[in-house]
């Protein structure tokens, strides 16, 4: 929960941080030669935007010398993605929310309307994906598996971090959000090769798996690991509220579905209808 005396420093950072990004912008370094430009993406009449995601392999996990790394990320395994698939470009943010739900359970409520939805536990999300379905908008939206969500955020990467490295946490502050402070408006950060924004820090994101404690009898499908107990579900890409090695894209989080934690939210998978 936030606390009533740092109510005035949540304020002071969201007045400096606009001012923040664009310094740290004119200072980035250069981007990935790799940035898609081509792939199709679409906006929903929520105004969320979702970006086509490619069939492919990766290695998923973390690699056995990967510093920070912890036993349940391993061993690293080949992935097949079958199908392509579209994926929210950001999280979910607090207007969307508000927009299907009628509220918004936000802690980080002064951050504004444009940043991510927070403090929603696992089955929140799926009445929420539920509502989104009800409104027949031409696409079947759902949590994403773990795996498909580490294949978009390395984005054919091999590296530690989906930036590089980064050994000597030089270069993180330029793509992930993590301060402890508040949340920040989604985007306002560099994306990564698929450019998908926020894929670490500001907040956790949801995905539809219940939790294992490590790859080792994994197969190389795709789709969300449901075996085991219902009672701890995964999330992935660390929040605010991580330290610089948690943000890696293999870093993983186990949460009650019924826990509501204000550095949680999701971002959203999206398939036509006729897959």
């Amino acid at each position: 929960m936030i606390k009533k005396n740092n109510t005035s420093k949540v304020s002071l950072f969201i007045a400096l941080n606009n001012a923040l990004i664009e310094a740290m912008r004119k200072n980035a370094p250069p981007m990935f030669p790799t940035i898609q430009k081509n792939y199709k993406t679409f906006k929903n009449a929520l105004g969320m935007e979702f970006v086509l995601i490619p069939k492919g392999e990766f290695m998923m996990g973390a690699k056995a010398d990967e510093l920070g790394s912890l036993q349940n990320e391993k061993p690293q395994h080949k992935i097949k993605i079958n199908q392509e698939f579209y994926i929210g470009k950001y999280e979910v943010t607090q207007k969307q929310w508000k927009a299907v739900m009628g509220n918004n359970p936000s802690a980080y409520n002064k951050c504004g309307e444009d940043c991510p939805v927070d403090s929603t536990s696992w089955n929140d999300a799926q009445k929420f994906i539920k509502k989104l379905n009800e409104k027949n908008g031409g696409y079947n939206y759902r949590l994403p598996s773990e795996a498909e969500w580490e294949y978009a955020a390395k984005a054919m990467t091999e590296t530690r971090f989906y930036w590089g490295n980064d050994e000597e946490e030089k270069t993180w502050q330029f793509f992930a959000h993590s301060n402890d402070i508040s949340t920040v408006k989604v985007g306002s950060y560099l994306p990564n090769a698929f450019g998908l924004y926020d894929m670490s820090g500001n907040v956790w994101e949801l995905c539809e798996d219940i939790w294992h404690t490590n790859y080792a009898k994994s197969s190389d499908s795709s789709s969300p690991n449901l075996q085991g107990s219902p009672t701890e579900r995964i999330m992935k890409g660390g929040s605010l509220s991580q330290y610089h090695e948690e943000l890696r894209p293999a870093r993983r989080g186990k949460v009650d579905p019924n826990s509501v934690l204000n550095n949680i939210g999701l971002r959203i998978v999206a398939t036509t209808k006729n897959k």
